[in-house]
Parts: C-alpha cells; sequence; structure tokens
C-alpha cells in the first residue's frame, strides 16, 4: 500500500491507496516540526494509524511476501518544515515509530511540501518557477528530473512569508490595531471578531500555533475582497511577494512561466496573477489544494516499480 501526506502549516491530508486504488483519506492538523510541538506531531499520526490499522492490508506482514516482492507499504511525506535534516528526522521517526511497528522494510520518504507542490505542477518531465501561497509561501525553480533548486526563500513567517494568508493576516490585524481602517471597514472587523483587541497577544505571543491565527484572518479579506482597502493590501502583499521571487529568478537562465499552488493562490488568482504580470512572470496554472495530482505521481511511480520488479522476475 502506498501512504501520501501532503502537509502544510494548517492540515495535513492523508492518502492510502492500494496500488491504484483510494483506501483511505483523513485531515490531521499540520506538522511542521519547527512550529508545533512534537506531542502535536504525535496525535496526528496516532489518529492515521489508528484509521489504517483498520484496514487488513495495512496489517499483513512483510513475511508473508516473497523476498523478491517491493516492500508491502511505501510512504511518502511531503511537509512544511522538512527542508532541512532535522525537519526530516523528526517526521521521519514519528512515522515509523507510530505507523509500522518496527518493519523496517517499509521505506518512508520525507521531502518538503514545496517539493509535492513541483511534483504535482510539473511532474519529473516540465521545467518552470514553482510557488506556494498558502498559510505560508515559497518559490523555487523546478527542472525535470531534478529536486527542487535549493534556495532559503522560505523564512518562516517572522522573516519572510510574503503573500501568505499570514501575511495578509498581519497586515490586516496590524492596520485594525493602529486605526488605520475606515470606519466601516472597523465596524465590519469588529463585528466578526470582537474580542480581538484583547485577545491577539495570547494568540501571537502565547499561543502554539500564530501561522494559523494570523492566517485565519484572510477569511475576513474574502468578506471585504472588493473593498479598496482590501485590494490594497492584496496589492501590498503581492507584490512583495513577486518581488522576492524575482530576485531568485533573476539568477535562473529560464522562462518566467510561474505555477502555483494553495488556496489563497487560488482565492485571490486575479490578484496574483496581476502582480505576477507586474513582476515579469507569466502564470500557467493555479491549484487549490495539490494532494489529488501528488496522489496521482506518487501512485503511478509505485505502479512503475511494480512493473518493472515483475518483469525482473520473469527474468
Amino acid at each position: 500500500m502506498i501512504l501520501i501526506a501532503d502537509s502544510g502549516a494548517t492540515k495535513t491530508t492523508w492518502r492510502c491507496y492500494e496500488c491504484t486504488h483510494l483506501q483511505l483519506e483523513i485531515v490531521t492538523e499540520g506538522m511542521n516540526p519547527h512550529s508545533v510541538s512534537p506531542l502535536v506531531i504525535s496525535n496526528a499520526i496516532a489518529t492515521v494509524a489508528k484509521a489504517l490499522r483498520s484496514l487488513p492490508q495495512w496489517t499483513i506482514t512483510h513475511s508473508e511476501h516473497l523476498e523478491t516482492m517491493p516492500p508491502r507499504h511505501i510512504i511518502h511525506f511531503f511537509g512544511a518544515g522538512c527542508g532541512d535534516e532535522a525537519g526530516r528526522q523528526t517526521i521521519h521517526n514519528a512515522l515509523f515509530n507510530q505507523l509500522l511497528d518496527g518493519d523496517s522494510e517499509t521505506p518512508i520518504h520525507v521531502r518538503t511540501d514545496l517539493e509535492g507542490t513541483c511534483r504535482a505542477l510539473l511532474g519529473d518531465n516540465a521545467s518552470g518557477f514553482v510557488g506556494i501561497l498558502g498559510t505560508g509561501s515559497n518559490f523555487c525553480y523546478h527542472s525535470p528530473k531534478g529536486s527542487p533548486a535549493a534556495n532559503a526563500f522560505s523564512l518562516g513567517y517572522l522573516l519572510g512569508d510574503e503573500g501568505s494568508g499570514c501575511h495578509i493576516g498581519r497586515l490586516l490585524l496590524k492596520a485594525y490595531l493602529r486605526g488605520h481602517l475606515s470606519p466601516h471597514m472597523e465596524s465590519l472587523f469588529n463585528s466578526r471578531y470582537p474580542d480581538t483587541r484583547s485577545t491577539y497577544r495570547q494568540h501571537i505571543y502565547a499561543g502554539g500555533t500564530p501561522t494559523r491565527y494570523l492566517a485565519s484572518f484572510v477569511d475576513f479579506a474574502v468578506l471585504t475582497h472588493d473593498e479598496p482597502e482590501t485590494q490594497r493590501l492584496l496589492q501590498t502583499a503581492f507584490d512583495a511577494y513577486m518581488s522576492e521571487a524575482a530576485w531568485t529568478a533573476a539568477l535562473i537562465d529560464a522562462p518566467r512561466n510561474l505555477y502555483l499552488s494553495g488556496g489563497v493562490a487560488a482565492q485571490f488568482a486575479d490578484e496574483v496573477t496581476t502582480a505576477a504580470k507586474h513582476a515579469g512572470f507569466t502564470v500557467c496554472g493555479i491549484l487549490r489544494d495539490p494532494i489529488d495530482a501528488l496522489s496521482s505521481y506518487c501512485v503511478s511511480l509505485y505502479a512503475h516499480t511494480l512493473k518493472n520488479q515483475a518483469s525482473s522476475n520473469k527474468q
């Protein structure tokens, strides 16, 4: 069986397939190892483990398979915060300890959510610039058969994440708290978030998931989408993202074709496309959620492995 996870700052979508047949889909909290506690990660995987153990195919032991067969399971985890060895190891260990019951035969592949987005949007045979605009943001150049080009674009919500839900929420909250919103907009904000002035410090400075809290204000940007103030704020956020992306792209001799994924990119596609054009990019595709395309990619990889294994066994 193939277990696939796409994990961002807010949620993790898990899918389990037997060959090409979907057996299970479950959504848990986001599992960025640099921004959530080990307990959050442990609880999320425990929820998945419980669901997987209800599948008879998952509990078959490896010893019941011929040694010439591929491993009984393969795990592909694509997650935010998995760009360094420490983050990858944290996730790898948690997956191994809770899902595999000591089965060291099962391969666990832990990669970044950015690589997952690249595979979902471009597969192995196309090249282009790829970006994420969700709760956080990221950007890279992806070439055929290669991993996304290493870069320091994603700096987290304190130093980076331009254009993300977190950034948009931060701009909105700052404007509200400093009295920069018009009376009309302030009234709308007060009615939707009446306790903000008394609770924002706790959520941001003492809470465990400040990025999610800030990104939650994107709902207000959606609600007031046509208001001039919101339009200016969105322009500020997306211009900042595209400006930083253009600095990275200037180092690479390639057409500026841009492929994006994430809820923010999809929700504000017109504004994102306009900002991209101003920065010299052509937006060629926007994918709200990469899990469908990413699942197809991983399933096809496993099918190819099975085919090659069967061919070898016949020789």
